[in-house]
């Protein structure tokens, strides 16, 4: 009897190690890719280039409503100031639509990059979401001087103004 006892109590034991192992084994292909990286930036004539030959990737400003209202890059969606709840939650309601893989650019060019509320914010949801190709649009001075007055492409409501040397 108690060597009875004892087969079942090892029975029970290989069954529960066996689901653990096979657990293990099905969520590995979910950790092989390794950490997240850090988002890495991208200049404003990198960004422009590769939009002149047709690369589209996710482009997202996360600044205030009347910059992009104002002026934006082609294609962009606006998610909100990333220093705030709404436009976080915003963000994260654009990212949560698309695949981990796929390759994002955020930007938001308010004022010099050093004082940018915003980029680090939305750089650290997309990071936290998984994502492995974020990458941050570098405005040293502001998108009207990064990006505008260089003459890449734009639209929005001021744009033929700005393209002109206002603001």
């Amino acid at each position: 009897m108690a060597r009875l006892v004892h087969d079942r109590y090892m029975q029970k034991r290989l069954s529960c190690a066996l689901t653990v192992l096979a657990a293990v084994l099905a969520a590995a292909p979910l950790f092989a890719a390794g950490p997240v990286p850090a988002p890495r930036r991208i200049s404003a004539a990198t960004l422009a280039a590769q939009l002149r030959r047709g690369q589209r990737p996710v482009i997202i400003q996360v600044g205030f409503r009347e910059l992009y209202a104002a002026a934006h890059i082609p294609g962009a969606r606006y998610a909100g100031p990333a220093f705030r709840r709404a436009g976080r939650m915003r963000l994260r309601r654009a990212l949560a639509r698309l695949p981990r893989n796929r390759r994002v650019i955020l930007y938001c060019g308010c004022c010099p990059w050093p004082k940018c509320p915003n980029i680090r914010p939305a750089a650290r949801l997309a990071r936290r979401m998984g994502f492995r190709h974020v990458e941050l649009l570098y405005l040293p001075h502001s998108f009207a001087r990064d990006w505008v007055r260089r003459g890449y492409p734009i639209v929005g409501r001021d744009a033929r103004g700005l393209r002109k040397g206002g603001r």
